[in-house]
């Protein structure tokens, strides 16, 4: 994978342009294939290793004053072939970054809206000295970057960024005390450094020397009403934009892994990607799952059902299951540097097995549940406030739930004071943030009252948690060479699905009934018909996993004659203690925990 970076001194003079990829990347490689392009005047440079065979190198100059560079995959390169009028002789060898070139030249600042796939990108336009930067729909590919009235630098590696003289590496008090106090706190503009900023997903920023605008280009609210006669059609819709979505992220001749747990979207996805890799006569796809190995005895569901879809196929899984040591390894790093989302527990142990088998592309179905396969949240408040009291509740204890959230502004905060009340919970037990630092953090919350499958979903895209995680899997990925992919998050795809009518999400006692429809005839029926989605033995396993790993964390941590720097925010007499005593194997809630460990730099 290679680093997007790149120098912009806004008060030179005379003026200089850009220089792109002028920082040490940790992340590129020197595998064979790499290549370097200079442009005329050696102000631009960059290190590729694009398993894309169509655009073999991610940075491009052309002679009229434009220069690229990129992290792209564009995936509407045929509509866009018409719209930009390019000859048929010239659309077989075309890169990505010359197409970003052209929707520049055609449509300015408005170009991303043109543009379907996953990219992060900025151009230097000589004529008007001016840097135009872009990041895709829902964040694929990370962009930080530090402004200040004299430089604008950028970065896909968050600690390039911190290296390049002039940039602080001051933490921000704010930031660093809301992470404490909220395990699920993710802002899409900040990061844990006061001169560090992160572009959002679906904007774009444009620096010149005297002055910067930050614009917001995709709006999912906007999409378009989708309707149709039978659910077969909205199914075969959805099937061939799915369809479509996978074959684009399988451009390459190289070797693919896939994320297989017998859920619907990894399911789904591990199928397709089997299939189009037959089709182009290509070998099939790495099997990779979070599972442990089968035990030994009955065959529990989750490995009955990848067990299904392996046989189907002709694939043989590789269980990659969470150990201590990659936990313990994960505790150990920096989350201020690398963004840690808590699946990396697991998902480091997938990278490692990954690139052991030489796999430079995974494909995930991460953000099904937030997209084809929504299991509605929001419906039954919609037909309350309809005045649909009885065409779909047959509990009274159901509906009551359902009208008293709606009282909240916010229902997941809806939903903890009502647990506090039935359960006599403590507000803040699962922060060990220290009780005199409480009062000053800020809330950051984007409120959902969830009273709509509409409004639910465009809170969930909007809140940052899909591009957490994908950030953080990136961020961890790089260095192994290991690009991330995601089908299900198909800006096509989530443009669909806003648009889809209620009824299409919930229909009977089943719920995700469009993923379901769309995946029948294409998986086993015990897959596509599963009533839940539970996975009580990888839960199990991966509990007593991070109960081992905190453990050897806080023997570190109590070996030393000085507590960590950090400790500083945290109660850690609480911290130390809850370790020591909770019960692992019976109690969830360590996300909390993880995370204020993490933070210790031990």
């Amino acid at each position: 994978m290679s680093a997007l970076n790149g120098i912009f001194e806004r008060r030179r003079k005379p003026p200089s342009g850009v220089a792109f990829s002028c920082l040490h990347s940790r992340s590129v490689g020197t595998r064979d294939g790499s290549r370097a392009q200079t442009s005329p005047s050696d102000s631009f440079q960059s290190k590729t290793n694009s398993t894309q065979p169509e655009d073999p190198a991610l940075f491009h100059t052309v002679a009229n004053g434009l220069a690229v560079t990129a992290a792209a995959r564009i995936d509407n390169r045929a509509e866009l072939y018409d719209l930009l009028h390019i000859p048929g002789a010239e659309r077989k060898t075309i890169t990505d970054s010359c197409l970003l070139q052209l929707a520049w030249q055609k449509w300015g600042r408005d170009s991303p809206r043109y543009l379907i796939g996953d990219y992060a990108f900025a151009i230097w336009d000589e004529r008007q000295q001016s840097l135009f930067c872009a990041r895709d729909h829902i964040g694929t590919r990370p962009f930080y970057y530090c402004l200040t009235p004299e430089l604008f630098v950028f970065s896909s590696d968050l600690k390039d960024l911190l290296g390049v003289p002039g940039v602080s590496n001051q933490l921000d008090e704010d930031y660093v005390l809301s992470s404490l106090a909220d395990k699920r706190f993710y802002r899409k503009d900040r990061t844990y450094f006061t001169a560090v900023k992160r572009l959002p997903p679906g904007h774009t920023l444009t620096v010149q020397p005297q002055t910067e605008r930050l614009e917001q280009y995709w709006f999912p609210e906007k999409s378009k009403e989708v309707s149709y006669f039978k659910d077969e059609d909205y199914a075969a819709a959805a099937r061939e934009i799915l369809d479509r979505a996978v074959a684009d992220r399988l451009r390459t001749t190289e070797a693919v892994g896939v994320h297989l747990s017998g859920g619907l979207d990894s399911s789904a996805v591990t199928v397709l990607t089997a299939r189009e890799r037959k089709r182009q006569g290509l070998t099939p796809p790495t099997v990779f799952s979070w599972q442990p190995q089968p035990p030994t005895g009955p065959i529990p569901r989750e490995h009955s059902q990848i067990d299904a879809i392996c046989s189907q196929e002709d694939l043989t899984p590789l269980f990659c299951s969470m150990n201590a040591d990659d936990i313990f390894a994960i505790l150990k790093k920096d989350p201020t540097l690398d963004p840690i989302h808590i699946t990396m527990q697991v998902e480091t142990t997938i990278q490692r097995r990954a690139a052991q088998y030489g796999v430079r592309r995974m494909l995930s179905g991460w953000g099904g549940d937030e997209v084809l396969s929504f299991n509605g949240r929001g419906y039954y408040a919609e037909l309350l406030l309809h005045g649909h009291w009885c065409r779909k509740f047959g509990a009274l204890k159901f509906m009551t739930t359902e009208a008293l959230l709606l009282l909240f502004s916010d229902r997941s905060e809806g939903l903890k004071k009502l647990d506090r009340i039935t359960r006599q919970n403590s507000a803040g037990s699962d922060s060990f943030l220290l009780p005199e630092l409480r009062p000053l953090v800020k809330s950051h919350k984007i409120p959902c009252r969830q009273a709509s499958i509409r409004s639910t979903l465009f809170w969930l895209w909007t809140r940052g948690m899909l591009t957490e995680r994908i950030e953080s899997w990136a961020a961890h990925g790089a260095p192994l060479q290991i690009e991330y992919h995601y089908p299900m998050l198909d800006r096509r795809l989530m443009e669909f699905v806003a648009g889809l009518p209620a009824e299409q999400f919930v229909r009977g006692k089943w719920k995700r009934w469009i993923m379901r429809k769309t995946t029948e005839g294409i998986l086993p029926p015990d897959v596509c018909w599963q009533p839940d989605k539970a996975e009580p033995v990888r839960i199990k396993q991966g509990k007593e996993a991070v109960s081992e790993a905190l453990n050897m964390a806080l023997e570190e941590i109590k070996s030393k004659t000085d507590l960590p720097a950090r400790a500083r925010y945290l109660d850690m007499t609480r911290l130390l203690k809850r370790i020591e005593n909770e019960p692992f194997p019976t109690n969830p809630q360590t996300a909390g925990l993880t995370r204020a460990v993490q933070f210790l730099d031990f």
